[in-house]
């Protein structure tokens, strides 16, 4: 799906599949987790509200909490002010301690 540049949208906006937002939303975006969803937020686009998504891609303002459980790529950090959140544990520590 698509929301166009000269597009505004207040409320709670659930996808599947993709979307890419140009325009504006005031207002959650979310879609189920685990059936492969992709949110992209272009460069223009501005999003006040939280997302979820199993991947999400930041180009354009965010701000709000962002949940992916697959992966985030944020090309603008300067614009983008949120919260990332893992939906999964860290890989583990692959290093080595030792003690004084």
């Amino acid at each position: 799906g698509l929301l166009g540049t000269d597009t505004k949208f207040e409320g709670t906006i659930r996808f599947a599949g993709t979307l890419r937002v140009d325009g504006t939303v005031v207002g959650n975006i979310s879609a189920e987790p685990g059936n492969g969803s992709v949110l992209i937020i272009n460069q223009q686009a501005t999003v006040t509200g939280d997302i979820v998504s199993d991947s999400v891609l930041i180009s354009g303002r965010v701000e709000g909490n962002v949940h992916a459980s697959e992966e985030r790529t944020v090309a603008s950090p300067s614009a983008a002010r949120h919260a990332m959140r893992r939906s999964r544990p860290p890989p583990p520590y692959a290093g080595s301690t030792s003690t004084l």
